[in-house]
């Protein structure tokens, strides 16, 4: 029973195909996925990401079918143990029923026997379950190796797995081709041990030799190919091993080795890599060797394949068209014996071929290897490494020439594998045609296209470089502008014929064949190395010839030549100092570059060819010391020429150091004294120029102010963190008085007793009184806008200008009749009348503007009157000027607010030939307002004032200082940046101050009346006086920094807050009711928003008129929390 049970279960694991299926991924699978992958490898080209994301793949989906196999046992686990608990309940409810009385022996027995094959089948599902279970074990043992194992793991598995399939596959080939060869053989002898026939027997007999040849060649190549595969593969596990090893040791080199690491660690390394370059070279000529004896016996059998393939057509062509004889039918046999035989030499005679082949280019490989890991690590090697490797001696001559026959063998075997030979050229080829139609085209198109482009770019540069001096930096940098348009000018012809160039050189040597014949880069190198040539030599020319002289070859006449001393010849050009002194440099110039590319692109070339070595390091020794004796000679001629600049930089500091150049300057070693005087003029010359063009830059300004604060602010941490909250309150009240006067009522000029000089917006006045002077005596357009901040010194510039007006308004021709004017604007008009005016409150609606305007014009006008009318009566009258300040006040931020503005834009646009007209704005509200619709174009001109310089605020501050009795001192901020600093050294003292104007005018914004307002923060009062003086005399106001406000308050306001302030700024001054207007909020809160400002000292309302407008205290802070915040836009 036992051993039937036994046999059941084997029989029923057999017929089971489900656990078959389990258990194949592991065991059969990996071979099979080791087949697959490593065929994958072979049959793909694709780029190294894409190898990379394809191996990733690979190795996910083997992960992924190994997990979808265990979920799949899992579930046939779970089904056997439901089909083995059920087989048990089965068995043992018919157990129970066997026992029950009055059943017959037949029932009985039945019931036995279903009882007996229900055990059997729960005994088969147990074993069943076990076997799952071991199976179950192995796939995931499996999956976590395969989870576990790298990259570079699973490809050497895969590797070794297609290694070992090949490996079958050859041995099974050549088993069969062997018992081929044994079959064919013994037929052979044996139909010739029969044939009585002497012609017969002696073609049988030739079969039968080709037989015996084959079954030889067989064996002996099966040998050769096995004896040739055993050395490659144990010399490439060999390499792979050690290629590991070095490569994981080189990786942990340090950037920076120690001199210990370097003697201790990597010189042994480097002596490795030098020892097995010499193993790889060695055996490199022996594969090379056999390579070419592989390639004449493969000659031989193509010869001899050609031979018999020809001996075979003879026979068949000699063929009996009436009767086939027997003898025929052998003499083919036997031709197509050798026939096949030479067949099989010439296959094997290539098999072998190709494996020499592989074997050459493991070789190469490994040469490659060597060839960049060698000069990676000569940074890193001791310096007696470095001599030793480098010195001459037998074994790095040897070194060295076996280097140099590896590059010749390189260039050889490239230009016989990638370029054509004459024998080769078929001048009846189509793509030969092609490509010389390519060359034809692309050489016509370049020059096309560069003899157009060189004129067409430097006219544009010249355009360009007129457009530039029209702007007033580069005009500021005039020299050095027109010298960088020159220098572009110069390049320009250079640069288009190189890209002209390179498209060519691109076509005839692309990167294909570039790739495969790396030596052709040198021609790529020349031709760069032409280029840079080319294009410095021009450069050198710009700088060092005159432009009288370089206007022959150079398009230099629409440059503004006037501005320049330079275009203008000489009367004695030939004997010009300049000239020749620039032609000498120029010379020099040429011959140092020239040598300088040599050195340079001679030594890359031989290491490119040849590698490092010996040769390699003669030749960069012999281009270093050639380039250093050129610029010694060079540097000799212009001996007298660098003394000379040097003396009259350096003659009144340095004399000790001129009187040593000029009495050794002639001397052998005189010409590394030259160099050291050449060093201090160039550097004086640099520092020159950076003071130029770079101290007086904007970052640098913002940088050197920046450092100012901090180094004060740092000192005063205590002291500003105990009064965060100082003021300007303990001053003298007349100095307050003076300098707030001149703030509130914008008084910038330099004199406050007649209308002096204008300390800003020179230019801009300067423009307004030729607009003026156009309108008055030539009838053109009369209007302008003067855009600004409140505080920036709008009103300054007009008052200025209604003095102006005031003094200059009798034109140079008057004329009797106003109509006259009217029909012709060009002719002079009579004296104008000048209607100042100033809007302070708040005037939206049409109905009121033109009420304002009627009473400028000293005109009635009564409800109703439309603009039409209002204007027809304004042309009629006599010409005045309308001088209107805060004409921001002429509109408000809601439908129709911007009715009042337009109809008075509208009147002065119809009429500002008659009248003259000039307006101040604020720039929040005119930005606000253009934002809406363009105003411009209702303008003759529109002024934006620029911010005020330190320098402009620094002469406004002491202008009126030095009109008090009081004097400033800036010792105590000195000492507060310097504890150690002579507080009455000058030259620090002013420097100080320069630094505490240019903070002033950064944290103002160049707003002369912020700038006054703090700088009032910024002062205390000392009383310096001696014994016996009056009171007065002597006091001494001391200028410290001043405390910004603190802007806790801002973090605590809410988003209506917030517009608040904003419609305060765009429109100036508003009262509760037009902000509750302009932005929609409750009256009550805007109230309450104003005091609240107030109190905080933000806003300031005229007890007057209730407008609020911003304090000068919190300007600037708030701008720059709108705008940050995006509530405010200039």
């Amino acid at each position: 029973m036992g051993l039937f049970c036994a046999l059941c279960t084997f029989v029923f694991l057999l017929a089971t195909s489900p656990v078959d299926a389990q258990e194949l991924p592991a065991e059969a699978k990996p071979a099979a996925e080791g087949t697959s992958d490593a065929e994958a490898p072979e049959s793909s080209e694709g780029t190294d990401d894409e190898g990379k994301a394809d191996a990733a793949q690979t190795k996910a989906d083997d992960v992924q079918s190994l997990r979808d196999a265990i979920e799949a046992t899992k579930e046939a686990q779970k089904t056997v143990a439901a089909d083995a608990q059920q087989a048990k309940v089965i068995a043992q409810t018919l157990a129970e029923q066997i026992d029950t009385p009055g059943f017959p022996k037949a029932v009985r027995r039945s019931l036995l026997q279903r009882s007996a094959a229900a055990e059997v089948q729960a005994s088969l599902a147990l074993s069943r379950g076990e076997a799952l279970r071991e199976g179950l074990q192995v796939q995931k043992e499996y999956l976590e190796k395969v989870v576990a194992e790298s990259e570079e793991d699973r490809e050497a598995r895969e590797l070794a797995a297609a290694q070992e399939l090949e490996r079958q596959r050859l041995e099974a080939e050549a088993s069969q081709a062997e018992e081929q060869a044994v079959e064919a053989l013994e037929k052979a002898r044996e139909m010739e041990s029969h044939e009585h026939d002497e012609t017969l027997r002696e073609l049988l007999a030739r079969q039968r030799k080709a037989a015996e040849e084959t079954l030889a060649l067989t064996r002996s190549h099966r040998e050769l190919m096995d004896t040739i595969r055993a050395t490659a593969q144990s010399r490439n596990e060999a390499f792979a091993e050690q290629k590991g090893d070095l490569l994981a040791r080189i990786d942990s080199f340090p950037d920076e080795p120690t001199s210990e690491e370097r003697r201790d660690t990597i010189d042994p390394l480097f002596r490795e890599l030098i020892r097995g370059r010499a193993q790889v070279r060695g055996r490199f000529k022996e594969i090379l060797k056999n390579r070419e004896e592989a390639t004449t016996v493969l000659a031989q059998a193509e010869k001899r394949y050609a031979d018999a393939k020809q001996r075979l057509e003879r026979v068949k062509a000699t063929k009996d068209n009436e009767v086939v004889s027997e003898i025929y039918q052998r003499r083919v046999e036997a031709a197509e014996a050798e026939y096949a035989v030479a067949e099989k030499a010439l296959n094997a005679s290539r098999e072998v071929f190709q494996e020499r082949q592989k074997h050459y280019e493991e070789s190469e490989r490994r040469l490659a290897f060597y060839r960049e890991e060698i000069p990676s690590l000569l940074p890193k090697i001791s310096k007696e490494a470095r001599r030793n490797f480098f010195e001459l001696s037998d074994q790095n001559l040897a070194y060295a020439i076996a280097g140099l026959q590896e590059g010749v063998h390189h260039i050889v075997r490239d230009a016989d594998m990638h370029l054509i030979k004459p024998s080769e050229l078929n001048l009846f080829s189509i793509d030969l045609w092609r490509w010389v139609w390519g060359l034809v085209w692309r050489i016509m198109l370049v020059l096309i296209l560069v003899r157009a482009l060189v004129p067409r770019v430097s006219t544009q540069i010249a355009r360009g470089t007129d457009a530039l001096l029209k702007r007033k930096f580069f005009r500021e940098h005039a020299h050095a502008t027109v010298r960088a348009s020159d220098a572009l000018d110069a390049i320009a012809k250079p640069l288009l014929y190189f890209l002209g160039a390179r498209f060519l050189a691109n076509y005839i040597l692309p990167d294909t064949l570039l790739a495969g014949f790396s030596a052709l880069i040198i021609f790529r190198w020349w031709l760069d190395s032409f280029f840079i040539y080319w294009a410095l030599i021009n450069l050198a020319q710009v700088i060092a010839l005159p432009r009288w002289y370089r206007r022959k070859t150079q398009n230099l006449q629409t440059r503004l030549d006037l501005l320049f001393m330079e275009v203008v010849a000489p009367l004695d050009p030939a004997n010009d100092p300049q000239l020749k002194r620039g032609k000498k440099l120029v010379r020099s110039v040429r011959v140092i570059l020239f040598f300088w590319l040599i050195s340079t692109y001679v030594p890359d070339a031989a290491r490119l060819i040849i590698g490092v070595s010996i040769f390699t390091w003669v030749l960069d020794f012999v281009a270093r010391w050639s380039l250093f004796g050129i610029i010694y000679w060079v540097l000799s001629t212009w001996k007298d020429d660098i003394a000379a600049f040097f003396e009259s930089l350096a003659g009144d500091r340095m004399p000790r150091a001129v009187e040593v150049v000029n009495t050794r300057k002639d001397r052998f070693y005189g010409v590394f004294i030259i160099a050291a005087a050449s060093v201090y003029v160039l550097g004086s010359e640099l520092m020159r120029v950076a003071r130029k063009y770079m101290l007086n830059t904007e970052w640098f300004r913002h940088l050197s102010t920046l450092m100012f604060r901090a180094k004060i602010e740092l000192r005063n941490r205590e002291e500003e963190s105990a009064d965060e909250t100082a003021t300007s309150d303990n001053l003298p009240d007349d100095y307050l008085e003076a300098m707030n006067s001149y703030a509130n009522d914008g008084q910038f000029v330099v004199d406050t007793t007649t209308c002096g000089d204008l300390i800003a917006g020179a230019k801009e006045f300067e423009r307004m009184t030729e607009i003026f002077d156009g309108w008055l005596n030539q009838g053109t357009r009369g209007s302008m806008v003067i855009v600004g901040e409140p505080g920036s010194g709008k009103s300054t510039i007009l008052r200025e200008f209604e003095h102006y007006i005031d003094t200059n308004k009798t034109p140079t021709a008057e004329i009797s009749e106003v109509t006259q004017a009217r029909t012709d604007a060009n002719l002079p008009r009579k004296t104008p009348v000048i209607v100042c005016s100033e809007v302070t409150e708040r005037i939206a609606s049409e109905e009121a503007v033109l009420k304002l305007v009627a009473d400028l014009f000293d005109l009635k006008i009564y409800p109703g009157t439309t603009q039409t009318q209002l204007l027809d009566r304004i042309l009629g009258l006599e010409p005045r000027v309308i001088l209107v300040k805060n004409c921001h006040a002429l509109f408000l931020r809601q439908i129709g607010g911007f009715n009042g503005l337009q109809a008075f834009f509208n009147i002065i646009s119809a009429s500002d030939r008659i009248h003259f007209y000039a307006l101040t704005f604020n720039v929040f509200a005119w930005s606000y307002v253009n934002r809406v619709r363009a105003q411009s174009h209702y303008f003759t001109q529109v002024f934006r004032l620029r911010p005020w310089t330190d320098r402009e605020i620094q002469e406004l501050i002491e202008s009126r200082t030095s009109e008090s009795e009081y004097r400033i001192d800036f010792s105590q901020l000195l000492q507060s940046r310097d504890p150690d600093a002579n507080p009455y050294d000058v030259a620090a003292l002013e420097k100080t101050a320069r630094g505490y104007f240019r903070y002033l005018q950064e944290f103002c914004g160049g707003n002369p009346r912020l700038a006054i307002t703090y700088w009032l923060r910024s002062l205390r009062l000392e009383d310096t006086k001696a014994e016996g003086e009056v009171p007065c005399a002597g006091r001494t106001l001391q200028v410290g920094l001043f405390r910004r406000p603190s802007t806790a308050l801002f973090a605590k306001q809410s988003d209506a807050d917030w517009f608040v302030l904003t419609a305060i700024a765009q429109h100036g001054h508003l009262s509760a009711a037009e902000i509750a207007q302009a932005v929609h909020l409750d009256r009550g809160f805007c109230e309450l928003t104003l005091r609240l400002f107030a109190e905080a000292d933000v806003v300031r309302i005229d007890p007057f008129t209730g407008q609020a407008s911003l304090t000068p205290l919190y300007y600037r802070q708030v701008l720059k929390y709108l705008a940050q915040s995006n509530f405010l836009y200039e």
